[in-house]
Parts: structure tokens; C-alpha cells; sequence
């Protein structure tokens, strides 16, 4: 179920919805559809390039996949953007997802995913989130019209980890995003990375004056990161910070499955 509370306005409410299907096995720091996953048609509507972008902070290479909506050509507006990790074995999803649900946003996929125990864990994240605002952004961001105050973060299993991770971070010192989807973080992995994520999420509140203006979309499978997910997203909105509009949602699938109807959902979410 969606558990959405909508706070800033002294106001709240639940919106319900049912997600039934078989539950599977899962669980570790992978990330793709799994097997009998129902994968969107191709795109055929949106525009598609690759390019590639060096990190001088980390000095390393990333490939770049990205997407343009259909209509971007012609349309002299900015658009929203999606800045989505996994990008190299992810992005064919997630662009057909956009593609079928008409959604007039931009996507820009990482690649690497051979640097994910690095990129996306607590020790390497600082360097990579870094690598994301001085360096990705501005490069997409003048070549592309974009919306800056409409900035998407999202990840899965480890990638999830790093967006929450992100979050801490942006809000603290950058503030970059406006919505920040974490899908499956494996925010409890072993118990430095628990420490960690308690500790940087009471840093954020120390040093928020009561105030996260973001969307906050974070959902889990119930055999293997739901609970952790549950658990921080309860604390985030123990909070009552102003401006915040969380959502959370269960899925009975396995920690892979779950990725493409969770990821169809949060776009649905931001992109009506």
C-alpha cells in the first residue's frame, strides 16, 4: 500500500492502494527486473543518445544514457529531469516506462555498474554525490532545456542506499533535488552502513530548522528491505518537517521484481 502524509498545509491523509501478487525470494545489493518481470514495450516515441562524462574527483569515466521526451524538439519549455543510478542495465526500463506513460520528463542514466560497491556505499558516496552536482549536472544541465528546481534522484537496492545517503547531503549542504526515490535501499545492510544512515539522518535534522521541502517516494520488497526502508522513512517523518511530501509502499516481490511496477509508480507519483 501507498502510505502518503502531506504535511506544510496542517493537513494529512492515507491513500490507500492494494499491490497483490506472488511473493519470491530476493534479497543482496543486485539490481535488474528478474526473471518473469513484464518488461514496457520499446521506446518508440522519445529520443534516445549516449555520451560519456569523466569525474576529475574520482578519476574515473561514466557512461551516460539519456532520454528526451517526445514533443522536447519542439517545445521551447524546460522539462524536469530524472538523474537515475544503474544506468547501464536500467535505463531501457525505465525509458520505455516513461515512454508509455506519456510522461514529459528527461532522463539521464549513470552507468558503471561495476563501481556500485564503491559509488553507492557510504564510504564512496560523498565523492560520487560530488561527482553528481559539480560535474554531471552542469554538464546535462547546459546542453539540455531543464526545469533545476525539478530534479529527481533515483536508485535501487544499493543505488536506493545512495539516494538516501543523497538526501542527507543535498539537504544539508547542497541542495540539489527536489525528489529523491529510493527503491529497495539497502539501508541496513550491515551495521556500519545502520550507523551511518542513523547518524547522517539526525545531522540532517540538526541542521534543517525544521524545514525538507521534497518529495520523499521510498518503497521496499517485503522479503528483504521493506523494513529497513519502513523504519527510516517513520523516523523521517517522526520529524514533522515542513514541506515534506512522503509516500511508502510495500511490494510482495522479490528485491529485483520489484523495481519495475515500483519505479512505474513513483513516476505516476511525480509525473501525473
Amino acid at each position: 500500500m501507498w502510505i502518503t502524509l502531506l504535511k506544510g498545509r496542517h493537513c494529512s491523509f492515507v491513500l490507500l492502494f492494494a499491490l497483490l501478487t506472488s511473493c519470491g525470494g530476493g534479497g543482496g545489493g543486485t539490481s535488474n527486473t528478474g526473471p518473469g518481470a513484464t518488461v514496457p514495450s520499446i521506446v518508440v516515441s522519445g529520443q534516445r543518445s549516449t555520451s560519456t562524462i569523466y569525474s576529475p574527483t574520482e578519476d574515473v569515466q561514466y557512461n551516460l544514457q539519456i532520454y528526451l521526451p517526445a514533443g522536447y524538439a519542439n517545445s521551447p519549455t524546460p522539462f524536469p529531469i530524472i538523474y537515475a543510478l544503474d544506468g547501464d542495465f536500467q535505463f531501457s526500463t525505465m525509458a520505455a516506462v516513461l515512454d508509455e506513460q506519456g510522461s514529459k520528463a528527461i532522463l539521464v542514466g549513470i552507468g558503471r555498474s561495476d563501481r556500485r560497491d564503491i559509488d553507492y556505499q557510504t564510504t564512496g558516496a560523498p565523492l560520487f554525490y560530488q561527482f553528481i552536482t559539480t560535474d554531471l549536472v552542469p554538464f546535462i544541465e547546459t546542453q539540455y532545456r531543464v526545469r533545476p528546481a525539478s530534479r529527481t534522484l533515483v536508485g535501487h537496492s544499493f543505488g536506493g542506499l545512495f539516494v538516501g545517503l543523497a538526501l542527507f547531503m543535498d539537504r544539508v549542504g547542497g541542495k540539489y533535488f527536489a525528489n529523491f526515490v529510493m527503491l529497495e535501499g539497502t539501508f541496513n545492510v550491515d551495521d556500519f552502513t545502520s550507523a551511518q544512515i542513523a547518524t547522517k539522518e539526525l545531522q540532517m535534522f540538526d541542521q534543517s530548522a525544521g524545514r525538507l521541502p521534497v518529495t520523499l517516494i521510498m518503497s521496499g520488497a517485503d522479503c528483504c528491505y521493506y523494513r529497513a526502508t519502513s523504519d527510516l522513512y517513520d523516523k523521517i517523518v517522526s520529524r514533522n518537517y515542513q514541506g515534506l511530501v512522503p509516500y511508502k509502499k510495500q511490494y510482495f516481490l522479490s528485491h529485483g521484481n520489484m523495481f519495475l511496477p515500483a519505479f512505474t509508480d513513483a513516476m505516476r507519483i511525480l509525473y501525473p
